[in-house]
């Protein structure tokens, strides 16, 4: 039988004789090397089949970056950074050279501040807070004087809701043995808020004598009150008024009054009273701080004097409030000087308000019994004392009488506790309890002209009324 070969056979043996034959084109692609098996002549027929079901991957594919040129890219960053400073340089001295004409064309400023009856306001506003500075003048009118009293007449309106009548009734008989009631009137100060109770401060003399005690509130409420407490020193008491016995619109209208904790006060301080200082409830008066550096020495307490130019009557009672409305001085008639009986006079608040607290909670202030006065540095050099408290009078049977302690005698301790000024020891008075034994430490001067230490054992008790 002849055989017959086919033209793609022919092909294929001729490429399987040059089987190692290699085609490189362009550098980037390569033929590898193609081993053809050996073929029978069966399988030579049928090469054209079996080339359906084979497959030769004689191509491969290779991708190969290009290489970056560094030195190139170094330059093109160089130029880049330096027509930016370029840039940057010309703009600003542009900027600079025509700034003053642009700030010519948009921004006309007027730098005048007027201030007239109307209010004008400048074309730049100020900034929130600012200080504001009046550079003219303008003199008040009498209209504007009524104004200011109005507005100081509106704060003692205000402060006269913390303000009662306080009435004391009692009873007596005359030379025929005729009973008849006695009837005596203050005022008092609303200082505490209980929740149940108001607490109401006032001058003792006013119940001294009444077995019934009322007190009156602004909208005219009238509620009974009882004693809390009282000091006999001062002369002031503590009443308490059940909140029960009002209605409740008193209730919403009163309140209990802010005390100042600012003592000082100084010389032409604006002050209103209110109460009654001139005898008449819920009045008002207003005026000045005359002076605050007189002191007034009681028995184991001084107080800084407060006095006014405002009319005051010798059964004139109530309080001295400040712009704010808080209580800065409680009026005390009794502590004017001869001089300035006639004009209201008050004692610090600060001053007395550990006491208050003290009355508040229905305890009496300790008594000791003496009359004191600080041994300052100049005081001890010129009349060779020692340091500490020097004792200017010792009340009659009193604890400290009773001890041992004199007239003369430089008071330095209290059990173990120093005390050098008049401060400190009033602290330490209104720290200590009726009825508490405690031991008081002084300097006395012997008969060779030289200070010993001596103590004492004292009880505490508490003032009675004269």
């Amino acid at each position: 039988m002849k055989e017959v070969k086919s033209e793609s056979s022919i092909k294929t043996f001729q490429l399987h004789k040059n089987y190692r034959k290699r085609i490189i084109s362009a550098g980037e692609f390569e033929i590898s090397d193609l081993k053809l098996p050996k073929e029978t002549g069966a399988e030579r027929c049928f090469a054209v089949d079996k080339k359906k079901q084979e497959e030769y991957h004689f191509v491969k594919e290779h991708i190969k970056k290009i290489p970056i040129d560094r030195k190139k890219l170094r330059t093109r960053l160089f130029g880049t950074i330096l027509l930016a400073v370029l840039f940057g340089v010309v703009a600003a001295a542009v900027f600079a050279a025509l700034r003053p004409v642009f700030d010519n064309l948009l921004y006309r400023k007027d730098n005048t501040v007027v201030i007239s009856g109307e209010d004008e306001i400048s074309e730049e506003t100020p900034e929130e807070n600012a200080p504001v500075y009046i550079t003219e003048t303008q003199l008040m009118e009498p209209e504007d004087y009524q104004v200011l009293q109005n507005k100081l007449y509106a704060i003692g309106r205000e402060a006269n809701k913390s303000v009662v009548a306080v009435r004391g009734i009692g009873e007596a008989t005359d030379w025929f043995d005729n009973a008849y009631e006695t009837e005596s009137q203050g005022t008092g100060i609303i200082v505490a808020d209980t929740g149940d109770e108001y607490l109401v401060v006032t001058e003792k003399k006013v119940i001294s004598d009444a077995s019934q005690v009322e007190v009156t509130f602004y909208n005219n409420d009238t509620a009974s009150a009882v004693l809390q407490a009282y000091d006999e020193n001062t002369g002031i008491a503590m009443l308490c008024v059940e909140k029960r016995q009002l209605s409740a619109d008193t209730t919403d209208q009163v309140a209990a009054a802010t005390l100042s904790s600012f003592s000082a006060l100084s010389q032409g301080t604006i002050v209103i009273a209110i109460g009654s200082p001139l005898g008449e409830p819920f009045s008002i008066l207003t005026g000045n701080v005359t002076s605050s550096s007189y002191e007034v020495s009681t028995v184991d307490a001084n107080y800084k004097v407060i006095s006014t130019d405002i009319n005051a009557s010798d059964a004139g009672s109530g309080a001295l409030i400040n712009l704010k409305g808080e209580v800065v001085g409680l009026m005390l008639q009794s502590y004017s000087t001869r001089e300035a009986q006639s004009t209201v006079t008050a004692i610090s608040i600060s001053q007395i308000s550990k006491l208050l607290e003290k009355m508040s909670n229905g305890e009496s202030p300790a008594y000791l019994g003496l009359e004191i006065c600080t041994v300052t540095a100049e005081i001890a050099k010129s009349n060779e004392l020692p340091k500490g408290i020097y004792i200017k009078q010792v009340s009659p049977d009193s604890p400290a009488m009773q001890a041992g302690i004199q007239v003369g005698d430089v008071l330095t301790k209290i059990d173990n506790k120093e005390i050098l000024t008049a401060e400190q020891y009033e602290d330490c008075i209104m720290n200590a309890k009726d009825g508490q034994q405690s031991t008081v430490t002084v300097k006395r001067m012997g008969a060779d002209g030289k200070y010993q230490d001596l103590r004492f054992k004292v009880v505490f008790g508490t003032l009675q009324e004269n």
